[in-house]
């Protein structure tokens, strides 16, 4: 019975040594946050006119993330296709021709486009009867106001309050 005792005092001993190992308690790890990335593009605006060669427009982009946060600081890339304007790297618009162009502003994957048109004038001349025309510089000539008489030679009797191609003669 002495061999038990000391045999279960001998082991308990042991356990108990073997169970004071320090202890250093770790720091949860962090769950990484994950990357943002851009799902939309605002522009300041969708629609440019310009009536001079030279004349410039400033856009702006407001990217936001799938959640609708706004991405402060996200990279936007700027392109023009079209030849009636160029746009910087920083959204600088700026006519360079008669014509169309489009302005497109991309961050990641997303992309928001603005149409431009510039129309430069060449001559402009009030008729007696409410209507005016226009030659581009380009050599196409537009009219606008009362048409009652068909006398904007766009095809119609419709009033225009904008600048309409005229249609040549049949």
């Amino acid at each position: 019975m002495k061999k038990i005792v000391a045999f279960s005092a001998l082991l308990s001993s042991l356990l108990l040594t073997s169970c004071m190992v320090e202890y250093t308690p770790t720091e949860p790890t962090p769950t990484p946050t994950p990357t943002p990335v851009a799902t939309s593009i605002t522009l300041s605006a969708t629609s440019l006119s310009f009536a001079s060669l030279g004349d410039t427009t400033q856009l702006t982009a407001t990217v936001k993330d799938a959640a609708g946060t706004v991405m402060a600081g996200a990279t936007v890339t700027w392109a023009a296709t079209g030849g009636a304007a160029t746009v910087s790297s920083a959204g600088l618009v700026t006519a360079v021709a008669n014509g169309t162009a489009t302005v497109t502003a991309t961050s990641g994957s997303a992309s928001a486009p603005a149409s431009v048109v510039a129309t430069v004038w060449a001559s402009i001349s009030a008729g007696r009867f409410y209507h005016t025309v226009g030659l581009t510089t380009s050599g196409a000539g537009y009219a606008w106001g009362r048409n009652n008489l068909g006398q904007l030679g766009d095809g119609t009797t419709t009033d225009r309050t904008i600048p309409v191609l005229v249609s040549p003669r049949p």
